[in-house]
């Protein structure tokens, strides 16, 4: 729970700050979500729920947090490689 998983198409930003004046997978989401589960996808100071990132003209999957509980999850195992 609180986490969900995206699949970014070439041409889109993976943002987790700032405004580059791509399209951005945060906007995506924040609109894509249920409110009850966006609370991180508004919060650039969280990344907006991303914890990694794939260069703008690639695509892949994306595992992105969606309860500030899932973020913290997902991002204690990208750092601990468990």
């Amino acid at each position: 729970r609180g986490m969900c998983l995206v699949l970014k198409p070439p041409g889109w930003e993976v943002d987790t700050e700032g405004d580059s004046g791509i399209l951005h997978l945060s906007g995506f989401l924040q609109v894509a979500l249920q409110p009850s589960q966006r609370a991180v996808a508004f919060r650039p100071d969280f990344s907006f729920g991303f914890v990694h990132r794939l260069d703008t003209p690639s695509s892949g999957l994306i595992l992105t947090g969606t309860s500030f509980e899932g973020y913290a999850c997902l991002e204690m195992q990208m750092y601990t490689y468990e």
